[in-house]
């Protein structure tokens, strides 16, 4: 028969009719009389006489799914569209019965998939651009060669059966959803990574402000007012990640949304189906491994860690102490890799260039995504390191160390008597100039208490090679203007890189070399 819809003279492409108490193809259309709406169901004409106002077309057959329903559901079960639509829908995402009851002998974890569902879109490539409905198209795509990735689900019993292209890792295969998802989601991370650094610079100042008030001194203005900055950028910035991720979970939301102008049920219900399975298999995992799953919801599962065997003894115990994945092993003692708590390879008392280099390896060595192996991001970051160096920024290579009298630090015992014998310069000086009725210069050099925390900078010094004589307080290579030693700065960067990759037996001494030392 020739349909029209409202009252727009172009007939519609094809039309089944069909009493609605049997089970519909998924793949026919039905028109709603006032609204159009692909649909998995189809209709009959009912015999119940009505008008449409939207339709005025001499010799055409009105149609609308309502009257039908006056007659297939009874008032008390809501004759409505909204009643049979929602009687019609595929599986959702899974949901673990939970254990019931209070759970306080043990700990339970909770483990979450990362943005789940757009994850999905991007691995399996779905998009409507990329969706395939129709086998005869499939194989078609088949026989060219492309590599087309499988949607079957259950809807109402129904297979719903589609595929998608797959990219096979080439940009140029990936759907729309897929190209802008993963845009979104570069933003996303570029946006955490920036709020880390405002919530660490938060957490510097709290730190400070506490101490302060432990010490009863007193907060100044400038404190409390880049405090108050930094907590108002830190909230700003907060809400624009979570607000990419309401918006990355909105593709399959409206794909799922039948009122849509973006619904594509292949879409939804591979995504729902697919995630079903990967939490399933999650949990299937944690339990071979002993864990107990207490409960989960769509993309997380909360767990509790196998209980352990009983040694005997109410002395001998073990505690949780880390987690590191992945994790290098250097030598005995010496060892990095990701893990809950911060990274500390270096110790406090180096200067910031030499700890960014340390944390560079470390960061390139630990993504995801990185193909080079260790001797190779050693030298990449010392070559970026040398290329750099000689814009360095005096702040940059500020080191720290503390004056103990008693301990036979070589470097440190010499600075300090060269700083003594200039404070007594400059005190003799200053005295002669206030005998002549002039005003001295203000000190360079100060004497240090023992124990006391100092900062300096190695600098160049033509007439002497020893670290203790090129040491100077920061304000006097500023106030001086001497040149920053270069070559001992590369020298230490030089030596840290080694600690990265000296494990390799190229590395290591041959055993002619190790007898001769021990003759020696």
């Amino acid at each position: 028969m020739t349909v029209h819809w409202k009252d727009d003279p172009n007939s519609l492409k094809q039309f089944c009719l069909i009493n609605v108490e049997t089970a519909p193809d998924p793949r026919w259309t039905t028109i709603i009389c006032e609204s159009q709406t692909n649909l998995l169901n189809a209709i009959k004409v009912n015999d119940i006489p009505f008008h449409s106002k939207h339709l005025n077309i001499p010799g055409c057959v009105a149609i609308d799914v309502r009257p039908c329903f006056m007659k297939l559901y009874s008032k008390a079960k809501k004759s409505s569209l909204a009643f049979y639509l929602n009687e019609w829908k595929y599986p959702g995402a899974y949901v673990f019965p939970p254990v019931k009851g209070l759970k306080n002998k043990r700990p339970v974890t909770r483990l979450d998939f990362a943005l789940l569902y757009p994850s999905l879109i991007m691995t399996y490539n779905l998009s409507p651009d990329k969706i395939i409905l129709f086998r005869k198209h499939a194989k078609s795509l088949k026989d060219s060669g492309k590599k087309l990735h499988e949607i079957n689900f259950k809807f109402n019993n129904w297979d719903v059966l589609a595929w998608s292209i797959e990219y096979e890792n080439q940009a140029e295969m990936k759907g729309l959803y897929a190209k802008v998802l993963e845009e979104l989601l570069i933003r996303r991370n570029l946006l955490k990574k920036c709020l880390a650094i405002l919530k660490d610079k938060k957490e510097e100042l709290e730190k400070e402000i506490s101490l302060a008030g432990a010490r009863g001194e007193v907060i100044t203005d400038d404190l409390s007012s880049e405090y108050s900055s930094i907590s108002f950028n830190v909230a700003c910035l907060d809400a624009k990640p979570l607000a990419l991720k309401v918006y990355m979970n909105t593709f399959y939301g409206e794909a799922e949304n039948s009122g849509s102008s973006f619904f594509l049920r292949a879409l939804a219900g591979r995504v729902t189906s697919a995630g079903q399975w990967n939490i399933k298999l999650i949990a299937d995992l944690v339990r071979s491994k002993g864990f107990g799953v207490k409960y989960g919801d769509t993309d997380s599962l909360y767990l509790v860690y196998p209980e352990g065997e009983d040694n005997g003894s109410s002395y001998l115990k073990m505690t949780y102490e880390e987690v590191l994945f992945p994790v290098v092993f250097t030598k005995k003692k010496k060892y990095y890799g990701i893990s809950h708590r911060r990274v500390k390879i270096v110790k406090r008392e180096q200067s910031k260039h030499f700890r960014e280099v340390g944390k560079k390896v470390i960061d390139e060595s630990m993504r995801l995504d990185n193909t080079r192996i260790l001797h190779q991001i050693v030298k990449d970051v010392l070559k970026e390191t040398i290329n750099d160096i000689s814009q360095i920024d005096l702040n940059e290579v500020i080191k720290t160390a503390v004056w103990k009298p008693d301990k036979n630090n070589k470097s440190v015992q010499r600075f300090i008597s060269r700083m003594q014998d200039r404070y007594t310069r400059e005190e003799v000086d200053a005295k002669r100039c206030i005998k002549k009725g002039l005003t001295p210069e203000p000190y360079l050099y100060e004497i240090l208490e023992p124990g006391e925390c100092f900062e300096y900078i190695v600098v160049e010094n033509g007439s002497s090679d020893k670290i203790g004589d090129k040491m100077e307080y920061p304000e006097v290579v500023r106030r001086l203007g001497k040149k920053i030693d270069i070559s001992y700065y590369l020298k230490t960067v030089v030596g840290l890189c080694a600690l990265f990759i000296n494990y390799d037996d190229i590395h290591q001494p041959s055993s002619e070399i190790v007898l001769e030392a021990l003759k020696s």
